[in-house]
């Protein structure tokens, strides 16, 4: 045990010594928050400054609700949890004081949670023709449909709302996909769906579109699902654009991007290619997710920055796991890192050990002048 500990102190020095920090990268974070007052979210954002974070991710959306009081005509409610206290203004607050940059976690089509006792709050419980189907026939409760146009303009103007109301420095799409294929059920195969891609397809308009990798529509079936979810980040593009230009937009996905077009239609290698993003989070949680991460790094423009998810949720891994993941992408030429998620990050106590070593040099977060200029 005291070799193992030495060796562990030798690789602490070693990384210390070595590592040339740069001026600015992103040392991030992702939280749910659960603080009821500004004291509360204070001493956290004050943890967060003391142990060289410099970028937090506020989920804004959880629990079939908000965190912020919505508008009296929305669909979306306050969570109640929160007694009426403004979680997102009071980050924004105490972030702007600690010199953090705030920015607005959003689940996208991911919206509710059936097994909520807030689900009857949710907008899939109040609009459940907003609702996604699979190819078994039912009804997913936790998805809004992609292919309905009336759900992705709430949702747009949900964004432009919140937007426009918090000084966010920017604005983060997450479950910007279709859930996952899995034990052989995919979906979209609600009648909003169909009718919309043979629209699309005339050439399909006598064909029943099933779960069939081999039918001749296969194709084209998934690019139309893939097309939805670039479409829909391409208009939360447009409306920052429009509304925010300062505001970054970002988005956390697959850490296998030549995979998940096919298992979720999501492809974030096009919003890359098309400067869709200014940052780019791929989950890499798993140990050898770094691997697939340097596809980024072939797809990215100058104005996009690559910051992984790295996975201190992970049962497996320990701080020194951490150490080495954050290593590794650093040296691939990442724009930082940001952890998955606070309290895991914390109690595995990866703040003390990483300010110790690969992050023992404070670090502003990096604009987007510097990450051209860099």
């Amino acid at each position: 045990t005291d070799v193992a500990l030495q060796m562990i102190y030798s690789y602490e020095q070693i990384a210390s010594m070595y590592r040339d920090a740069p001026m600015a990268e992103y040392r991030g974070i992702w939280v749910r928050p659960n603080q009821k007052n500004d004291m509360e979210v204070e001493a956290f954002v004050r943890k967060c400054c003391q142990s060289g974070i410099n970028m937090i991710s506020v989920e804004t959306l959880f629990d079939c609700t908000f965190i912020c009081p919505m508008p009296s005509s929305s669909l979306f409610e306050h969570n109640p949890y929160f007694n009426g206290f403004d979680v997102l203004d009071s980050f924004s607050r105490m972030c702007e004081k600690y010199g953090v940059e705030l920015h607005c976690w959003m689940h996208i089509f991911s919206v509710s949670n059936p097994d909520s006792p807030n689900f009857s709050k949710s907008i899939t419980s109040k609009r459940p023709q907003w609702r996604l189907a699979d190819s078994s026939g039912e009804y997913n409760n936790e998805f809004i449909n992609p292919a309905i146009d009336e759900a992705q303009e709430y949702l747009i103007n949900t964004y432009k709302y919140i937007i426009q109301k918090y000084n966010i420095k920017a604005f983060q799409l997450d479950y910007i996909r279709y859930p996952a294929v899995e034990n052989g059920i995919d979906y979209g195969y609600d009648e909003a769906s169909i009718n919309s891609f043979k629209q699309q397809y005339p050439k399909y308009t006598n064909y029943k579109i099933e779960y069939d990798t081999t039918a001749i529509y296969w194709n084209d079936w998934c690019d139309f699902r893939i097309n939805l979810i670039n479409s829909f980040v391409e208009r939360v593009r447009n409306l920052i654009n429009d509304i925010a230009p300062d505001v970054l937009l970002s988005a956390d996905t697959s850490a296998s991007p030549k995979m998940s077009p096919y298992t979720c239609y999501q492809d974030p290698l096009d919003w890359l290619t098309d400067g869709l993003l200014d940052i780019v989070h791929p989950m890499a949680y798993g140990e050898n997710d770094y691997t697939t991460v340097k596809y980024f790094f072939d797809y990215e423009n100058e104005d996009c920055m690559v910051v992984p998810a790295l996975g201190a949720f992970v049962e497996d891994f320990n701080k020194e796991d951490i150490l080495l993941q954050t290593q590794n992408m650093l040296e691939m030429g990442c724009h930082g890192a940001a952890y998955f998620a606070a309290d895991d990050f914390f109690n595995k106590h990866c703040n003390e050990f990483l300010l110790n070593t690969v992050f023992n040099t404070p670090c502003f977060p990096p604009s987007l002048n510097y990450a051209n200029n860099a």
